[in-house]
């Protein structure tokens, strides 16, 4: 193995060019990775040592600054800046300098070139010829010159094209050529430029090509290597992904469709383009520097990517595009959405460039100059001289997208094999991901060319299902895919081939209905419920056949590539984006195998049930069987839709139904025993407020027995994160959660839900979460905590509990957070009105917050960028009225109460960020006086424990319903980020936290004020009143909503049903309300037919009855809980009077009651 560091251990570097884009690189790399060579000449031009400072001051070098303790010192002491100008003869070097190089350097690397394609051939003579030939004479005289490294370029033989090995251009005569051209004035080497390039490009291929012959003739004895790398790209990895500083070659192509000014180039779309990235091309001089070292031989090195990772234009031109639409450039001028497309015929280019551009230039010119001012027509001018610059570009590179070569990387690929640590010094381009590689590419232009503040791209959600769909159309170059490619993609070829495939292993009906009914458990509910019923076996049976037809699926591939394509249809119209997560989701392709698949999304939107049918399809992967309710049964055509699609249908609830529990449990059983994959939602229900609710375990303890039964090896089950920008149903669930009835699903309700149509709803983010395995998972708990589930049933039910609350802490924890979600926060914090520009600030300020965090925001361009873009989504929900942002007044609801709901259920989805946090914010404002600023430590820890325990029902804070947070962590962290100062033992605001706890406080008094109210209502309930549930809570929902009518309560939220729900269900853990079936015993006798008619006949419902607990008869008990809830309340809103009768007389509306 060659060790790189060890071999340029001390030796002196004159290095030329490192002022350039790849000599800055090259630098960098030195500097960091071989930092006991020696020191480093730079011949630098017009002041050395201001330019060398003002290079080490760029982005590049941050790392290095960063994170060496003395970089100052280390790079006085390393480099050596030499004032000379290598474009004239002698380079003006002092001869001080001259003797210090001709004493000490031991290797050279000459990057200095002039690479402008548009420059004169008598200039690039000079500077790409002339000045390596004196460089080579000069290291010459060097005493100890042991390596000479000159940068060429790997299209040197472009003039023909085909595959071209690492050999030099063949150009015979080059040194009569050169004798010919230094002879020749300027102007008759401009004058016959053409005919002396021949079949090259431009004067500095021509010129690289001639100096590599003349370096081979002249170099007498000293090593000499020749790098070519192709075309340079923007860094790969290190030190800064993405880093650009200098536009051309295809960085101008880019960077002039990203603004806007090209959408169209002429070429073949087929074709390869060699690029490589400038990180790739450093890590190689190095490499190849230390090879040369007194190796008496030539050698010739391409930096390609053309002939082990090649990539064709169209897919560039494809990545690229996606990147700018969904990135918006401050400096775009026009704001259409970009799709660059490339023409092979250059008559048809240069029609289309005319009718775009240059007949509307020239029609505003007429006008300008005809009636216009002066101003316009100095516009008109520009606009010409614009179009000319378009042209110029697209025509110099019109040699590289017309043509193609392959270039050979065999000496470099040898090279590559004998390198230590490769993982330091890379140049395997087969690890180039070359869909991110662009996407960095074309932020590096954004964020350092054109200087906007735009969020460095991840990983995350980068593939765009809607905008940019896969390329895998069986017919994707046809005419039919091109006029209906909505069409071709249904119909492409589907094949999973992975070894499981839901189509091919996938039993019939009746041959599944027939195992269920003969297994054990279902005959024994059988003869159970034939017994209690006093009817034969045989009815029994045949209900329970009629049950499973009802229930099964009949998953139909035909029915499920139609509905793919009306879904397509329907998502293109309504969505911007479906960003999906392709990490993830290989991680998922990876365990399949390993054990059934157990798909467990979020839930918040009906959209959840076909989206991951509609992706798993798109990247050929087994179709989920989806878990349903069978609300969807009385929707006419939808319900055989969803069938035939793979869903199955499960009643609401059906725990005191022993047959149907038999019949599900061994239906789904079935499904996982036949490795089926299921998808079903934990939650239970959709979520209305967008806070994921606490785990069910029946699906999940169902899906985990045939594992425990050891029926099969291991579950595959995977957490997935849905996160909408706009829910679908939000107007509905604003109607719910105020208290009015959930609309039944119909297919009428349908069709008249077809205004939806009209709407946007911005972009849906799909993550998939790290698999659990069930073998680790239950291998693990076994070793924590002494459990085995094979053999014990309560262990079983434990290990259920713990994987549930690890699914739902993956899904909150894994979601990306939505651009609506943060500008929701934000307005919600200043419901009274903020101007453009303080949202913009806030917004800005709370998405890096997100990101110190850990958490992840859908939207990778600039702040303001994003503002625009939310505010369009939000455009019914948030206003502007009088220069300031509201959420938006309805005809019929002039407070803006369904769209703070609305907002409420889009910020909800952030709050597990600043969860802890927001608990010690609320116990210090309790705590802060006009008196003191300061609290004690013990008392705001105690205050956040409170509220953690109060809001218990609304968050899931830990992968383990046992677990607790550790709220001293979470002060000290806020004390070491400087929100906090800390003396002794107390704590205090600091100047820079004041702003970031209101914003914590305004997310956490909402939900206080409910359970406030909630608990406030309870006194209007005398011990021997009993409440039904649901009289319960609409009594503290009205009680709710005419106090903030009053503006007694502050926050509209506090009102929501689903909130209140949870404050009744805290109720009953904390023992302030027994919650009981309000059915007479005798009701209870005979089968659960028979209690059902008897129920309806004498009007009795199954709703429950509350109660308040003996605890709670005496006022004080229940004061004391009303008045510590109270104290965390927004400050000025909490006056709780100390009797009950004067509670009444103060909140007349609980006297009503």
């Amino acid at each position: 193995w060659m060790e790189i560091e060890q071999v340029l251990r001390g030796k002196n570097i004159l290095l030329t060019g490192a002022t350039g884009f790849l000599g800055k690189v090259v630098l960098e790399k030195i500097l960091r990775d071989v930092p006991d060579s020696g020191k480093i000449y730079l011949i630098i031009r017009n002041g050395a040592q201001t330019r060398l400072k003002d290079a080490l001051d760029l982005p590049i070098f941050e790392s290095l600054r960063s994170n060496h303790p003395n970089f100052q010192d280390y790079v006085t002491r390393k480099l050596v800046p030499i004032d000379g100008d290598l474009s004239v003869p002698g380079f003006q070097i002092s001869s001080d300098a001259m003797r210090e190089l001709q004493h000490n350097v031991h290797i050279v690397i000459h990057l200095a070139a002039l690479n402008d394609f548009f420059e004169s051939l008598s200039s690039t003579l000079r500077t790409n010829v002339l000045a390596a030939l004196e460089l080579l004479e000069m290291a010459k005289k060097f005493r100890n010159i042991q390596a000479f490294i000159h940068s060429s370029i790997a299209y040197v033989n472009s003039d023909r094209k085909g595959f071209h090995l690492e050999e030099l251009p063949p150009i015979e005569d080059a040194e009569e050529i050169l004798a010919e051209l230094v002879q020749m004035k300027p102007e008759a080497l401009e004058a016959s430029q053409t005919a002396i390039l021949g079949n090259y490009p431009n004067p500095f291929i021509y010129t690289k090509a001639l100096v590599e012959c003349l370096l081979a003739k002249r170099r007498g004895n000293i090593p000499m290597s020749i790098i070519r790398p192709s075309i340079l790209g923007a860094v790969w990895r290190d030190p800064l992904p993405g880093w650009i500083d200098s536009v051309g070659a295809v960085a101008s192509a880019l960077l002039y469709t990203g603004v806007g000014l090209i959408r169209f180039l002429v070429g073949d779309r087929r074709l390869i383009v060699d690029l490589i990235p400038v990180d790739v091309v450093a890590c190689c001089i190095l490499a190849i520097a230390a090879a040369t070292i007194d190796k008496r031989n030539f050698n010739i090195y391409h930096i390609g990517t053309s002939q082990n990772k090649p990539i064709r234009w169209e897919e560039a031109a494809r990545w690229v595009s996606t990147y700018w639409r969904q990135h918006n450039v401050k400096k775009r001028v026009d704001a259409t959405p970009l799709r660059i497309r490339m023409y092979n015929n250059e008559l048809m280019y240069r029609s289309l460039f005319f009718l775009r551009n240059d007949l509307p230039a020239l029609l505003y010119s007429m006008f300008a100059n005809t009636i216009g001012n002066a101003k316009q027509r100095e516009t008109a001018a520009s606009l010409r001289e614009l179009n000319d610059r378009r042209m110029s570009i697209i025509l110099s590179f019109k040699h590289f997208t017309s043509n193609e070569w392959i270039f050979d990387v065999s000496n470099t690929a040898a090279l590559m094999r004998s390198v230590a640590h490769p993982d330091r010094f890379y140049f395997d381009v087969e690890d180039i991901d070359w869909e991110k590689y662009f996407r960095f590419f074309c932020y590096g232009l954004q964020r350092f060319i054109l200087q906007e503040d735009v969020k460095q791209p991840t990983d995350l959600l980068r593939i765009d299902l809607v905008q940019e769909p896969l390329k895998r159309t069986v017919v994707s170059n046809t005419l039919f895919a091109w006029m209906f490619p909505d069409l071709s993609w249904a119909f492409k070829e589907y094949k999973t081939n992975i070894g499981i495939d839901s189509l091919m292993t996938m039993r019939n009906s009746s041959e599944t209905i027939s195992l269920i009914i003969q297994s054990p458990n279902v005959r024994d509910a059988i003869k159970h419920a034939a017994e209690e019923e006093g009817v034969s076996v045989g009815e029994i049976e045949h209900r329970s056949r009629d049950i499973l037809e009802i229930m099964a699926h009949e998953l139909y591939l035909p029915v499920a590539r139609a509905a793919g394509w009306f879904l397509r249809k329907i998502f293109k119209r309504i969505y911007q984006g479906i960003h999906v997560d392709e990490i993830g989701l290989g991680k998922l392709r990876a365990a399949l195998g390993n054990g059934p698949l157990i798909l467990i999304p979020t839930h918040r939107s009906y959209v959840d049930f076909l989206i991951l049918s509609y992706l798993f399809f798109e990247y050929d992967l087994p179709l989920p069987h989806i878990a349903a309710g069978e609300d969807f049964l009385g929707i006419m055509l939808v319900h055989w839709i969803l069938r035939h699609c793979g869903a199955f249908f499960l009643r609401r609830s059906f725990k005191d139904d022993r047959l149907y529990t038999a019949l599900f449990t061994e239906y789904v059983q079935r499904l996982v025993i036949d490795w089926s994959p299921i998808e079903f939602f934990i939650e239970g229900k959709r979520s209305r407020t967008g806070k994921s609710l606490h785990p069910k375990f029946g699906m999940m303890s169902i899906v985990m027995n045939p594992y425990f039964e050891k029926k099969v090896p291991d579950l595959t089950i995977v957490p997935i994160s849905i996160s909408y920008e706009k829910v679908l149903e939000a107007e509905l669930y604003s109607s719910e959660l105020m208290g009015g009835k959930k609309v039944k699903e119909s297919l009428q309700g349908l069709i008249k839900a077809s205004k939806i149509l009209q709407s946007n709803f911005g972009r849906i983010n799909i993550v998939f979460n790290d698999p659990i395995s069930a073998k680790d998972f239950t291998t693990k708990q076994g070793l924590d905590k002494g459990l085995d589930p094979f053999v014990n049933h309560q262990d079983r039910k434990r290990i259920v509990e713990e994987i549930s609350y690890k699914i739902v802490y993956d899904i909150i924890h894994g979601a990306a957070i939505t651009v609506t979600s943060l500008i929701a926060a934000i307005v919600l914090t200043h419901r009274k009105g903020i101007s453009q520009h303080d949202l913009q600030d806030k917004v800005d300020w709370l998405r890096n917050e997100i990101y110190a965090r850990g958490g992840n925001v859908a939207y990778e361009g600039t702040t303001k960028s994003m503002l625009t873009y939310g505010l369009d989504v939000m455009k019914s929900i948030v206003c502007k009225e009088r220069s300031v942002y509201i959420p938006a007044p309805r005809e019929d609801d002039r407070e803006g109460k369904t769209s703070i709901l609305i907002l409420d259920q889009m910020k909800n989805s952030l709050l597990y960020l600043f969860n802890a946090e927001g608990m010690i914010a609320c116990s210090l404002s309790s705590i802060i006086s006009s008196e003191s600023t300061l609290c004690k430590r013990s008392e705001v820890l105690d205050g956040a424990r409170f509220l953690n325990s109060l809001l218990r029902m609304e968050f899931v804070n830990a992968p383990s319903p046992n677990a607790d947070i550790d709220f001293e962590e979470v002060l000290n962290g806020m004390i070491q980020r400087n929100i906090l100062n800390s003396t002794n033992d107390q704590v205090s605001i600091s100047d820079r936290g004041s702003g970031f706890l209101t914003f914590l406080t305004h997310l956490f008094w909402p939900l206080i004020d409910a359970y406030w109210i909630s608990l406030l209502t309870v006194f209007s309930m005398t011990p021997s009143v009993s409440l039904r549930r649901s009289h319960y809570l609409q009594r503290v929902q009205w009680v709710a909503e005419r106090m903030q009518l009053e503006g007694r309560l502050t926050f509209y939220e506090s009102t929501s049903m689903e909130i209140l729900v949870n404050t009744l269900d805290l109720w009953r853990r904390w023992g302030v309300v027994t919650v009981r079936s309000n059915q007479p015993s005798e009701n209870t006798k005979g089968t659960r037919k028979e209690v059902k008619q008897k129920m309806k006949k004498k009007n009795v419902t199954e709703d429950p009855l509350v109660e308040l607990t003996s605890a709670y008869h005496s006022e004080g008990a229940l004061h004391d809980l009303l008045d510590k809830i109270g104290k965390y309340r927004k400050p000025g809103t909490n006056a709780t009077p100390l009797k009950r009768m004067m509670i009444l007389s103060d909140f007349p509306v609980l006297a009503k009651l």
